[in-house]
This record gives C-alpha cells, structure tokens and sequence, in this order.
C-alpha cells in the first residue's frame, strides 16, 4: 500500500528533517526572530501558490467530491494558515510604508518549489502526490515535537498549529485520496507518484536550508545537487 512506501520515504529523510538547524530551534525556542521572520515571508508567498495550486488539482479531477475537497482544502489554506500569520506574528510580517507596501520576492527554494506544485504536465494523481509533502510532512513534525518542545517556547504556538484537528484532518482526507488514486493506478504511475512524493519532501529541506544559510536567497546545496 502507497501509505506505508510514502512512510518508509518519510523515514529515509527523518535525520535530515527532525535534526534540521530550522526544526531544532522551533523545538528548543532557540530559532533567532530574524530566521524565523524570514520563514513567515516566504511561507506566505508559498501557501498563496499551494492553495491556487489545490484548487487547480480539485479542477483536474471528473468527480465533484473530489472537486470539493481540493477546493476546500484550498480555501482553508487561504483563510486559517496564511491569516495565522497576521494574527499571531504581526512583528515579524512586513509593514507597509507610507507610500507602498513592502515587496518580498522568492528567494530561490520556494520559487522553484512553487513553479514545481503548479506545472500541470503531471497527471491528476502525480500532482496529489506533489501536494501531500505539505500536509504529511508538517503533521509528522508536530507530533513529534509537541511532546518534546521546550518551557515557554516562544514558537508553541506555531508548532500546535502543526497539530490542530483542522490540519490533521486535511492531512488524513490527502492521505485517503492518495491511497484511493494508487489503488487505480498502474505500477508506472505509482512509482512516479512516490517520486513526485520525495521531490517536494526535498524542496521543503531546502527551503529551510535556505533560511537558515549564512547567504540568505542564495540556491541552496540540495537544489544545486538536484531535486
């Protein structure tokens, strides 16, 4: 079952994830606000393409369930994740000046991560594959660090969101669909949906490389290596 092939991946990269400089000072309260506040501005700009991109996946699919999900799935994308920013971390947003609002550009990971989730050359049940990393990935992270995180860390908040019952549950209705469109498809399509899988497994670590580099917005060595 594809479920069990998409955990043994998750396990391949779990040093490289649970040990990552990024996760390790969300777990400890020791990630710098610079850091962190870089994070924020990039993941907004991605969660912006993530949700079109859930949207454009829900349109591929010939059954209105489907539709639904992906569409509701990209709404919540849309009006919980990004506005949890605003809300909880308005200082470490960019404020608009008094003549125009700041402009944050990609840096380099998230432009290539994003451009990666919206090609449709795909078929309908690659590009799920493609989407899942997002939700399985972060889910994972929670659970393991909820239990772990320090005394009064001040990204609690952040690392519960990764556990809330709205997350959890988008990640199990990804997690059925995924296992659903396996079921239908051939040994080809399956070994290309795990790939699509571990390519955006890989962006995400370099996304955080990115972040946490010594030359910020510089490519990072894992996209230099390939993805």
């Amino acid at each position: 079952m594809i479920y069990h092939e998409l955990g043994r991946t998750l396990s391949q990269y779990s040093e490289k994830i649970y040990c990552h400089s990024f996760n390790i000072g969300l777990l400890h309260g020791t990630l710098s606000k610079k850091h962190f506040g870089r994070f924020l501005q990039q993941d907004k700009l991605y969660l912006q393409d993530f949700a079109r991109a859930l949207r454009e996946t829900g349109n591929r699919f010939a059954h209105q369930p489907e539709q639904l999900l992906f569409h509701g799935l990209s709404k919540y994308i849309l009006n919980t994740e990004i506005k949890l920013y605003d809300k909880y971390f308005p200082e470490l947003m960019p404020s608009p000046s008094l003549f125009s609002p700041p402009r944050v550009v990609k840096i380099p990971s998230v432009d290539a991560y994003t451009k990666y989730l919206l090609c449709t050359e795909a078929p309908a049940n690659v590009a799920v594959a493609k989407l899942a990393p997002c939700f399985l990935l972060y889910k994972d992270l929670g659970v393991y660090m909820k239990p772990r995180l320090s005394k009064n860390n001040q990204y609690e908040q952040w690392v519960n969101s990764y556990t809330s019952e709205k997350f959890m549950q988008a990640s199990q209705q990804i997690t059925q669909v995924l296992i659903t469109l396996s079921e239908k498809a051939c040994p080809q399509t399956k070994e290309d949906m795990l790939l699509a899988f571990e390519s955006s497994l890989k962006f995400e670590i370099a996304f955080w490389d990115e972040i946490c580099s010594p030359v910020y917005g510089e490519t990072p060595q894992t996209m230099v290596c390939g993805i």
